[in-house]
């Protein structure tokens, strides 16, 4: 593995260990919550602050389970400040979006996304 796939699976295992959700690296045909959706943002890598660094870039969508809007919200919550409060300091956190509504497995779910970054050196 390179260090940007070593990175991305390091941030899998972070996720899935302060969650305790299922952490995929892909949006899978058939969504099983509560689960994180691990992406690479757009932009991927841009420059570091010092020389020969980057900033690798992803976005976390945390989908919950099913339930009514209060306890899907309070879910998405818990695991959004678990993220915030136990994350490793390795990876940094710009912000933690609103809940906005995305059509899983043929019905419309709310879905928080957490953009997470780490600098790397290449």
């Amino acid at each position: 593995m390179g260090v940007i796939s070593d990175l991305a699976a390091a941030l899998a295992a972070d996720l899935g260990e302060v969650t305790g959700w299922r952490v995929v690296d892909h949006v899978p045909a058939r969504v099983a919550p509560p689960v994180v959706i691990l992406a690479s943002a757009d932009p991927w890598l841009t420059p570091g602050d010092t020389f020969g660094t980057w900033q690798a870039n992803y976005e976390a969508q945390l989908v919950a389970g099913i339930g009514t809007n209060d306890v899907i919200i309070d879910a998405l919550a818990g695991a959004a400040v678990a993220i915030l409060a136990y994350l490793p300091d390795r990876w940094a956190i710009a912000h933690v979006s609103a809940p906005w509504r995305a059509t899983i497995n043929d019905a419309e779910a709310p879905v928080v996304t957490i953009p997470i970054t780490a600098t790397i050196t290449l």
